[in-house]
């Protein structure tokens, strides 16, 4: 009976391992995430920019 035992809290302390493991990798993928959004958000805000002194060029151009 203490075998049953022993094997049962090593298989779940190795499944806890293998838990950890896996949680780890996606904090890491998520890291990863986050940082490509944050560089995809800054792209996106200097493309309006651009699009706005584009459209304020075009009308002061209109306008001359």
């Amino acid at each position: 009976m203490l075998s049953k035992v022993n094997r049962l809290i090593r298989r779940t302390a190795q499944s806890l391992a293998a838990c950890e493991a896996s949680l780890q990798k996606l904090n890491a993928e998520k890291e990863k995430l986050a940082e490509k959004e944050r560089l995809y958000d800054m792209q996106l805000k200097n493309l309006q920019s651009l699009l706005d002194m584009k459209e304020l060029l075009g009308e002061v151009t209109a306008y001359l």
